[in-house]
């Protein structure tokens, strides 16, 4: 692998900007591939510092401007290639961190190749009828920018995508550090489709986002960053179909890699062929007692917090965040759906009303899942407001009233 998105100038100064005042990068000819800034008296820390999906880094054991210095390199995957020193003073801690999950793509010719090994007929069976669903009741528009994107579009999607996240989270009472530094990835990702070290997927319903992911590319890899839904579509698996569609494109343009990055999920569990280890990697020179105390230290420190996460004390704190801080969501009101005999005979009475309106968030969650099994054009439905708990829905395949419960 030679090209590390991580590395390069898009990535490091848009990172500086937002996390280290544009501090002074450091290059080091004895640790190649890998640029740090300064954290303390002679000790260095990788640009990205633990927000990257995968470092990696070249020990040149000719070189000595190690001397003295104390090196973390955090987000390490076990399974790329790193060729560590071992004749000179420059030594190595490696510090199991994350689990990671990936999909090696390699011995596969095609999607299909890898979808009929991965998964049973069955499975396979429901993520297509996902699709044929999603794509049943709304008007669906697929598309993946790399290299090139129009900034309204741009403008547009990101709109959608920390919305999409909020609600996400905060439907699951977690906090969501991507949200918090929302700027800095606004600023990011758009610069990394420029330079062809990003993919951005997106799923249009009706013309708007509701399934947005992006990923980071080496010359081989794609590393899966983040992704959000809308979940009023949360019946029609959105996740899985961008999966699906960014794995194709994998395919399609020579990435042999779809690296699903940290942290355990169950749809991880389906879609991956290979599990690794990200480790933390502390390179110190053994000469110096000043850089092996500073190793030492931080190999018990980052063994500790291992131990916490294995106890789950991250969930409980990304919990607790959320409890504390000012609620942004509201928990999604239900309703009660039944197929209408006749109808009414004041309905056209009634105020027809658009389900896309903000105001009517809870009504539309619900009649999508209904539509999930009954599917229809949502753009054919003719929606009547009678009150604030009633509505009527009338297509040519549904007439329905909804009534809060």
């Amino acid at each position: 692998m030679n090209k590390n998105p991580f590395n390069g100038d898009t990535f490091q100064k848009t990172w500086l900007k937002h996390f280290a005042n544009n501090a002074k990068p450091f290059e080091f000819n004895s640790i190649e591939n890998t640029k740090f800034y300064k954290k303390g008296n002679k000790t260095f820390v990788n640009i990205g510092k633990n927000i990257t999906n995968g470092n990696f880094y070249k020990i040149n054991e000719s070189e000595v401007d190690y001397k003295g210095k104390t090196f973390l390199i955090y987000d390490v995957p076990d399974y790329f290639d790193i060729t560590n020193a071992t004749s000179s003073k420059l030594k190595v801690k490696k510090v199991k961190q994350y689990k990671g999950f990936s999909s090696q793509l390699q011995e596969f010719e095609t999607f299909d190749d890898f979808f009929n090994a991965q998964f049973k007929s069955k499975s396979r069976y429901k993520y297509r009828r996902n699709i044929s669903r999603l794509e049943a009741c709304f008007d669906i528009e697929y598309k993946i920018f790399c290299g090139d994107i129009p900034r309204e579009e741009y403008e547009r999607i990101c709109v959608f995508f920390k919305k999409n996240l909020s609600r996400r989270f905060g439907s699951l009472g977690l906090d969501n550090n991507i949200v918090s530094k929302w700027d800095y990835y606004y600023d990011l990702i758009y610069k990394m489709i420029l330079s062809k070290e990003g993919v951005l997927t997106a799923i249009y319903s009706n013309g708007k986002p509701i399934g947005i992911s992006f990923g980071f590319l080496t010359d081989s890899i794609m590393l899966f960053a983040i992704t959000s839904f809308d979940i009023d579509y949360i019946r029609y698996n959105l996740g899985h179909t961008t999966i699906i569609k960014l794995m194709n494109w994998c395919f399609d343009n020579g990435f042999n890699v779809y690296d699903f990055s940290k942290g355990q999920y169950e749809y991880k569990d389906r879609w991956t062929n290979h599990s690794y280890n990200y480790e933390c990697h502390i390179l110190y020179d053994s000469s110096s007692l000043a850089s092996v105390f500073k190793a030492t230290y931080y190999e018990k420190y980052f063994k500790l917090k291992q131990y916490l996460r294995d106890k789950n004390v991250n969930r409980l704190y990304t919990q607790l965040k959320y409890k504390i801080k000012p609620k942004a969501f509201d928990e999604v009101k239900k309703y009660t759906i039944e197929k209408l005999d006749k109808l009414p005979e004041n309905l056209e009475s009634f105020n027809v009303i658009n389900i896309e309106d903000e105001k009517h968030v809870d009504a539309r969650y619900n009649l999508y899942q209904y539509l999930y099994l009954n599917p229809e054009k949502v753009k054919e439905l003719k929606v009547y407001q009678a009150d604030n708990k009633t509505y009527f829905v009338i297509g040519e395949k549904n007439k329905l009233v909804m009534s809060l419960v």
